[in-house]
């Protein structure tokens, strides 16, 4: 797989070249994806808490939340591989390994 890069405002995120996911067009415009739900995890997550990014994609939210001091990490889950990958690699490149569980996995309810 070829990777691309985006410039976020929490640093470069890595994305599959030959993705075309609206989330990676609002990340290159803006910077950002849905901060507010990036706030209100630093707001409302106890200290040391773990947050559940499920359908975690590259990483949009899983790796400003993990960089959040107070928040002790993310389980991010991921059915898809190439998003995977990417996830993997944006994890590593933020060094972030220690703060961020990855789940190949998709999650359901019945």
């Amino acid at each position: 797989m070829e990777y691309s890069c985006i410039e976020t405002k929490w640093g470069i995120m890595f994305h599959n070249q030959n993705d075309k996911d609206s989330l990676l067009q609002i990340l290159a415009t803006k910077g950002t994806y849905q901060p507010y739900v990036i706030s209100e995890a630093k707001n409302h997550v106890k200290k040391d808490g773990w947050i559940i990014d499920v359908g975690a994609n590259i990483g949009a939210h899983t790796i400003p939340i993990a960089k959040i001091d107070c928040i002790g990490g993310v389980h991010s889950f991921e059915a898809c591989p190439e998003n995977v990958k990417c996830l993997v690699k944006n994890t590593q490149t933020h060094d972030l390994t220690h703060r961020v569980k990855i789940h190949n996995n998709g999650l359901a309810s019945c």
